[in-house]
């Protein structure tokens, strides 16, 4: 019952207890720093070697029949060289909520941060390919604070980001502020208020329905693989 009460699910409990992050969260968070300063390719495998879900999954996602390869993919550098470092990174943002994501609170989590994330990368598409992934990653990183049971602050000293989305994040300041203020109107039902600041962003009320109709299919089609 308390889940459904009004954001109990994508805002932090300030009364709550600071919680500790998870070695498998902090593997993530490394490789994801290790991928936005270009690191070596080895120096990527050797962080997620230290956790064996990690790597297990990225064999199976170097695996699978996309791929078409005659052979299977024995080794991480080869995985990660396959994946390639924008698909890994997108994946690894996925995986903070995926991660030992035992309980309701996480799973709804995952619902309302892959909701958001994919309703601003459709509202810019791929005019602006850039622009899009940096959206992305707004929307889903948007709740990282409830999921992790730390102030952004902290977080965000941990996780290497573009300036922009760093910006939203912690002060709801820059470019992308409107967009995430727009994606949190919609999930709570203030439609008025989403189709003035649609408005002022230039973006119709038909395409922003469109945009969350399919950002809700795109995410409950990700949470049933």
């Amino acid at each position: 019952f308390t889940f459904s009460i009004g954001g109990f699910a994508a805002s932090r409990d300030e009364e709550a207890p600071t919680g500790k992050i998870s070695e498998s969260r902090l593997v993530v968070i490394d490789m994801l720093n290790q991928i936005r300063s270009d690191a070596a390719l080895k120096d990527i495998a050797s962080t997620a070697m230290r956790d064996p879900a990690v790597v297990v999954k990225l064999l199976d996602m170097a695996n699978s029949p996309l791929y078409g390869l005659p052979r299977k993919v024995a080794g991480i550098e080869e995985a990660i060289m396959l994946l390639g470092r924008d698909a890994l990174y997108r994946w690894l943002s996925l995986a903070m909520f995926h991660i030992e994501a035992d309980n309701g609170r996480d799973h709804t989590l995952l619902v309302i941060a892959l909701c958001r994330g994919a309703l601003l990368e459709g509202l810019v598409g791929n005019a602006d390919r850039q622009r899009a992934d940096e959206l992305f990653l707004v929307g889903l990183l948007s709740v990282i604070d409830s999921l992790l049971g730390q102030p952004m602050a902290d977080i965000l000293n941990r996780i290497r980001l573009p300036e922009q989305v760093a910006a939203v994040l912690l002060r709801n300041e820059g470019p992308y502020a409107r967009y995430l203020q727009l994606a949190i109107m919609i999930e709570r039902c203030r439609l008025d208020q989403a189709v003035v600041l649609a408005g002022a962003m230039q973006i119709s009320p038909a395409a922003l329905i469109n945009c969350y109709r399919e950002a809700l299919g795109w995410a409950s089609g990700e949470l049933g693989k």
